[in-house]
């Protein structure tokens, strides 16, 4: 199974080189040139089709502003940026993170079909499964520079341990409906994506307390106003309390909230171990002498 899928991310990455190579602008042909010669040199299908997918931007234009996006390609330290200083990097780096979690949903959902032909029937084999698959996605997402799917997926992980706790202790039964699962992934992705961010600006340890506060709170608050504005909307009466089934809901939002931002204050410190070292595009050009250089040295 394992090499089956292999075979087919090589021959997926061949596909997306030639489609990029036919739609790239003249401007960046050097570039996706350079992408093409380096592919049958790198191992494994699935890396190959990493690197077919960092040459995606190479396509993208927008007419009247592609003069301006090139200088700002190239004021960019990397491809992959995650913190983009333009809307254009912007867009790239949300396609790309989308992308990444629609393909980890799209192998999780095969791989789910494959082991269990005939579902997941145990809630505990199911909850600890998906767990697993968040977490290894997110170990993965981290590998290709993706931190957005990173933290999203970091905090599916999150809200699935603490869910399972309270299942266990408390009964299937309790941190049930669809506002509390909202409200327990919305506080576990908030906490992951604000300690991140807090460890990586250097704050000092009691930020991370205060952004798992604070993302408890907004998870609360929205989820409540979202669904109040929809019961309403509905012909109900608005209301803001009373939308949980039970009151472990609360405390599974705060746990959510407290192990996302542990989780997130990890990855902002240890999370760049997991990136693979591939050369890119900048590190290819300046390890390549100029052109001035090469016509002085001619005879």
């Amino acid at each position: 199974m394992s090499r089956a899928l292999n075979q087919l991310a090589e021959a997926a990455s061949f596909r997306l080189v030639a489609w990029t190579s036919a739609r790239v602008d003249d401007a960046r042909r050097e570039w996706v040139d350079g992408l093409a010669a380096e592919l049958p040199a790198i191992e494994g299908g699935w890396r190959k089709l990493w690197w077919a997918i960092d040459g995606l931007p190479l396509v993208w234009s927008f007419g009247k502003w592609r003069e301006r996006r090139s200088r700002a390609l190239n004021r960019r330290t990397q491809m992959n940026s995650q913190l983009p200083n333009t809307r254009r990097a912007m867009l790239d780096s949300f396609v790309l993170n989308a992308a990444t979690l629609v393909a980890w949903w799209l192998l999780m959902t095969l791989w789910i079909r494959t082991q269990f032909p005939h579902g997941l029937n145990d809630w505990r084999v199911g909850t600890i499964t998906i767990t697993l698959a968040c977490s290894l996605g997110a170990v993965a997402a981290l590998s290709i520079r993706r931190l957005g799917a990173a933290y999203v997926l970091a905090g599916s992980a999150a809200m699935g341990m603490v869910e399972f706790s309270f299942h266990s202790l408390y009964g299937n039964r309790v941190v049930q409906g669809g506002p509390a699962h909202f409200a327990t992934m919305a506080a576990a992705i908030l906490a992951v994506t604000a300690a991140a961010f807090v460890e990586r600006s250097g704050k000092k340890i009691g930020m991370h307390l205060v952004a798992a506060l604070a993302s408890f709170a907004v998870a609360e608050i929205g989820i409540r106003a979202v669904f109040g504005i929809l019961w309403a909307m509905t012909g109900g009466p608005w209301r803001f309390r009373h939308f949980f089934f039970d009151s472990q809901t609360n405390f599974a939002i705060f746990g959510c909230a407290i192990l996302g931002a542990g989780i997130g204050a990890l990855i902002g410190k240890w999370g760049g171990i997991f990136t693979l070292r591939w050369p890119t595009r900048l590190t290819a050009d300046r390890s390549s002498p100029p052109a001035s250089a090469e016509r002085s040295a001619l005879p």
